[in-house]
């Protein structure tokens, strides 16, 4: 029997934290249709344990897969059906979803022999299990073709439910190649995920010097700007003395080299201060990736040699 062990609960609680972030921001507010998306993966990432015990790395593609879907569907119903009742659009969310669960468990023994494989990628599976998307892509772009047709409300509804219907039963017929899709996107988040862990020293030395950079040319800022009469930035149109943690946002974004404009400075002497903080944070960017690619390589080589 399979086991809850402590690393798939904490990815059942994460991949669920993430997708309530997703819906919250999708509805504005914990609604009931948010709650039963949460709850809905909850379920998806529990089903998949018990039929593929030991696929930890189904929960957090299989999340994101989610996420992504949710974020269409919400574009499609805003765009195409702005009339659909709202006890549709959980039905209409819910089909394809159900349609891939239930095409799962059809094939869950074919599934379960491509998660023993351990040479999926040398197979040359990835490639066909894209083949899914051709037709889930020309029904969401035929779905532009609603707003044509002056539906009333009820009218759009169905038209809306048969959409979402015909994704239902393309995801049931193609999860086979979507469980496919999902390792191997699953596995290459786990080597992601590896190769961060062993670059965790240098990552860790690079944002130490970057934060370094960011809190002495914060600190230069406002001291300078103390130091002298006039006022050496412009906040938000107004020129006057900046703060600590303004000049520390300030430093952020001069060495992200983002510029958002609402903190500007004045003077050219702070003009060519944040100049050379911008040369040191591309010097820094170039020597601080080709030094974490070259812990990188040492660390392989010295692993490769026990």
């Amino acid at each position: 029997m399979p086991k809850f062990d402590g690393p798939w609960l904490t990815a059942i609680f994460l991949t669920s934290a993430l997708f309530l972030l997703v819906a919250v921001a999708l509805s504005d507010t914990v609604t009931f249709f948010g709650v039963f998306m949460v709850l809905l993966l909850a379920a998806a990432l529990g089903f998949f344990y018990l039929i593929f015990p030991g696929s930890q790395f189904f929960a957090l593609s299989l999340a994101n897969n989610i996420a992504v879907y949710a974020c269409i569907f919400t574009f499609l119903v805003e765009a195409n059906f702005p009339q659909t009742r709202s006890w549709a659009n959980t039905v209409g969310f819910v089909l394809p979803i159900v349609g891939f669960i239930i095409g799962a468990f059809r094939d869950r023994e074919a599934i379960r022999s491509i998660i023993l494989d351990a040479h999926l990628r040398e197979q040359g599976r990835l490639l066909t299990s894209f083949r899914w998307l051709l037709p889930v892509f020309a029904i969401g772009v035929l779905s532009f073709v609603v707003p044509d047709l002056r539906l009333d409300a009820t009218q759009q509804t169905f038209a809306f439910l048969g959409f979402m219907g015909a994704i239902g039963a393309t995801v049931f017929f193609a999860s086979h190649a979507i469980c496919i899709f999902l390792i191997e996107v699953g596995l290459l988040f786990q080597d992601f995920s590896r190769r961060m862990e062993t670059l965790a020293v240098p990552a860790f030395a690079f944002l130490t010097f970057y934060s370094l950079i960011v809190i002495v040319f914060a600190s230069v800022y406002t001291i300078y700007d103390r130091a002298t009469p006039d006022a050496q930035f412009r906040v938000d149109g107004v020129e006057r003395q900046i703060e600590f943690l303004e000049s520390l946002y300030f430093s952020v974004i001069t060495l992200s080299t983002v510029g958002y404009g609402d903190i500007t400075p004045v003077a050219y002497s702070v003009r060519i201060i944040a100049s050379i903080q911008i040369l040191l944070g591309v010097l820094l960017l170039l020597f601080g990736f080709a030094e974490i690619r070259r812990y990188g390589v040492e660390l392989a080589k010295r692993r490769q040699k026990k």
